[in-house]
């Protein structure tokens, strides 16, 4: 049990920075659809992988300690759609 409660211990202080979350752009506004339209193809591929990432860390951080605001899982998985359904249109 020790050992258990150090390991949930080493991963809340891995999480605990959120801050980090909290200032990334997508996640206090929303991105226009003409601003994800200006972007080009590799930026558009760039911004996917970084916010598929940014949800993954999200999702591990939710399921650890509950998340202040877990709508923002929803508002990148939005983004990510967005964002590709823009890249497989051209």
């Amino acid at each position: 049990m020790f050992k258990c409660e150090f390991y949930n211990s080493e991963l809340r202080a891995a999480t605990a920075d959120r801050s980090e979350f909290r200032t990334r752009q997508s996640l206090n506004k929303k991105m226009k659809k003409s601003e994800i339209k200006a972007l080009s193809v590799e930026q558009l591929e760039q911004n996917i992988a970084v916010e598929k990432d940014r949800i993954l860390k999200l999702q591990f951080a939710h399921a650890i300690t509950p998340i202040e605001n877990p709508m923002r899982i929803r508002q990148s998985r939005r983004l990510i759609a967005q964002l590709m359904t823009e890249l497989n249109a051209r």
